[in-house]
């Protein structure tokens, strides 16, 4: 799987789509998708879906207005895709079916300068750093590692009995990091940084909505 990303990476070709394509790969579920230069106007992609611009540099797709979500059907696909190519020329663009429901959470891997790759999980989607929310873990993490990482911040609320009429199990959420974990050993030396923002937790599924990586090079 190392060298899968680490061409990726070195090919400048680790974009949403790609990046996606591998976590997919891994066990990972995430939103069925499509390139729009593949199928015209994303065919047999359920509506309502969310278009995205998606490229290797872009990092932050909202606060630059590369993403347009709650698309509900054809004719705004295609005048989205218009507006989208004028504002973003010689972008690939991909359209995504969405999902709601559930609680967001944001997941990721770090490299830290003493432990090496670090793995993240924490409650609040982009408000997670703000209310200092997250719990960290050297990798590899074992199974008693993952379930107190839920249990040291507020995700623990929605696990088993729930909040509000929302609820995760704790299965989900352990499986997801035991997986992330097994991720992070397998390319360790390609990650400097993934972020998986946001991640939605359900009763019983947790899906990747978004995802990026910023490679890593010993020599750096």
């Amino acid at each position: 799987m190392s060298d899968e990303l680490s061409s990726l990476i070195d090919q400048g070709k680790a974009n949403e789509y790609t990046l996606k394509s591998l976590l997919r790969n891994y066990g990972f579920k995430v939103p069925n998708s499509a390139l729009v230069s593949q199928t015209g106007t994303g065919a047999n992609i359920r509506y309502p879906v969310a278009l995205k611009v998606i490229g290797s540099r872009i990092l932050h797709k909202t606060e630059i207005g590369a993403v347009k979500l709650g698309i509900k059907d054809q004719a705004e696909l295609s005048q989205e895709i218009a507006i989208m190519r004028e504002k973003f020329r010689n972008s690939d663009l991909m359209v995504e079916e969405m999902h709601t429901g559930g609680f967001e959470i944001i997941v990721g891997l770090y490299r830290d300068s003493t432990f090496g790759l670090c793995i993240m999980i924490g409650m609040g989607g982009i408000f997670a750093e703000l209310y200092g929310d997250v719990s960290f873990r050297g990798v590899p993490i074992n199974r008693v590692d993952a379930i107190e990482m839920v249990k040291e911040t507020r995700i623990s609320k929605f696990v088993d009995d729930g909040f509000r009429g929302i609820k995760s199990n704790i299965d989900s959420l352990v499986s997801f990091l035991l997986r992330l974990s097994d991720f992070a050993i397998d390319n360790e030396d390609c990650i400097q940084q993934l972020d998986l923002n946001p991640v939605l937790v359900k009763e019983q599924e947790v899906i990747i909505l978004d995802a990026k990586i910023i490679g890593y090079s010993a020599q750096q």
